[in-house]
């Protein structure tokens, strides 16, 4: 049984269990950066060919991507707070064994089990910050502003400690030292974390001691979910190919290339940890699922814009803009999933699988398109972000995929 039946609605107590899903979020993104800069140093310590160096690095996603339902399902049966505590635990035990590997086979199973816990802690997450929104009588969506927020530092942070601390140790301790932080999280997550939802409304605050029955899930739920997790998957693959396109092109166009593709990078994610919280609080008529479409086509001008990347001041403004859509759709999809298909673990999994399949393939895609076209490969990504625009308006317009009840989403 949840603990937060017996908790007074107050601030502290809302602003406290935030904090712990946040730490979460965290700690899992620092650890994720924090092997990427070792990967020359491991690859040679533990004899990785190139092959296998590549699925080192991908086969963290495809786990991921794979375990996310398992999550999902396992939220809304056994509850948030043992989804996400058995996630951590399993991917701690996931960094252990790389960081104490003495050779590929044993870097590489590590590296997918730190995946697989990664995915299942994923859809706990979100599913507790609707909960715990619902239980304080907050708006969940500054919750994902929240959490979308402590995702992009998060990321951003990794490297910058590695870089701090990469002189007194290698990666098994740091490694290690994740790993305990994991423990020490998942220890926290117990208690603040939802268990089952006891109320006939998923995310909703509980009103009742007894167990309430397994969420629903029909074929029309699970539609809505493959609508807003595609929607996520296009804007995730579009950032993911600008991530290695502007450096690409920074080469060619200046001198200083690295400093100005970094401060290029940076500036957009300030940008998105700036706008989230004020995109959350714009009114939910703005941020309807049709509202997906008016983002991706503000996200297509700003890859078109930053087709100019080199000249600041075309970078600033369409950086700018480029974030701001990427907030926007964002917000919208999460909305969508809790408004569409009653925040449901298994709703979050199958969404979170495949917008997590964007962050896979767009560096590979950016840097094929750089590749093939050069600096235009900028309106390339623009004319593919329009296009889903086009066709997440007429999917909306032409289909019911959006018509589902509330007796569906949560009897």
């Amino acid at each position: 049984m949840s603990l937060l039946r017996s908790e007074p609605a107050s601030s502290s107590g809302y602003t406290a269990r935030m904090a712990t899903v946040l730490s979460t979020v965290i700690g899992i993104n620092i650890g994720y950066m924090a092997v990427l800069p070792f990967l020359p140093r491991l690859a040679e310590d533990l004899s990785l060919d190139r092959t296998g160096l590549l699925i080192f690095v991908a086969g963290f996603g495809i786990a991921k991507v794979l375990a996310q339902p398992v999550g999902g399902w396992a939220a809304d049966r056994w509850g948030q707070n043992l989804t996400a505590v058995t996630g951590l635990v399993v991917a701690a035990a996931g960094m252990v064994l790389v960081a104490s590997a003495s050779d590929g086979g044993a870097a590489l199973a590590g590296r997918l089990v730190w995946g697989a816990g990664d995915g299942l802690v994923s859809p706990a997450i979100y599913g507790a910050v609707a909960t715990i929104s619902a239980r304080y009588g907050k708006d969940s969506s500054r919750g994902y502003a929240r959490l979308g927020v402590a995702a992009v530092l998060s990321f951003g942070a990794g490297p910058l400690i590695i870089g701090l601390v990469h002189s007194y140790a290698g990666y098994p301790v740091i490694l290690s030292t994740a790993a305990g932080a994991t423990l020490l999280t998942a220890l926290v997550a117990w208690w603040a974390l939802p268990g089952r939802t006891r109320d006939a409304s998923v995310g909703a605050a509980a009103a009742a001691d007894e167990l309430a029955p397994e969420p629903a899930w029909s074929s029309r739920v699970l539609r809505a979910a493959v609508f807003f997790g595609a929607i996520d998957l296009c804007a995730n693959l579009v950032w993911a190919a600008m991530e290695p396109l502007i450096p690409l092109y920074m080469d060619r166009a200046v001198a200083d290339s690295v400093g100005r593709s970094a401060w290029v990078l940076a500036f957009g994610m300030a940008v998105f940890a700036g706008l989230s919280p004020l995109i959350a609080r714009l009114p939910g008529r703005l941020r309807r699922p049709g509202a997906a479409a008016a983002g991706l086509v503000l996200l297509a001008a700003a890859c078109v814009a930053l087709g100019g990347v080199d000249r600041t001041v075309v970078a600033v403004p369409g950086m700018a803009a480029f974030m701001a859509a990427q907030a926007f759709v964002y917000l919208v999809a999460r909305d969508g999933i809790q408004q569409h298909c009653g925040g449901t673990g298994r709703a979050w999994g199958v969404f979170g699988m495949l917008s997590d399949v964007g962050f896979m393939i767009g560096p590979g895609i950016g840097v094929l398109l750089f590749q093939v076209s050069g600096s235009a490969a900028f309106p390339i990504l623009g004319v593919g972000s329009a296009l889903s625009a086009v066709l997440i308006f007429l999917i909306i317009r032409s289909t019911r995929i959006l018509a589902v009840s509330r007796w569906e989403v949560s009897r």
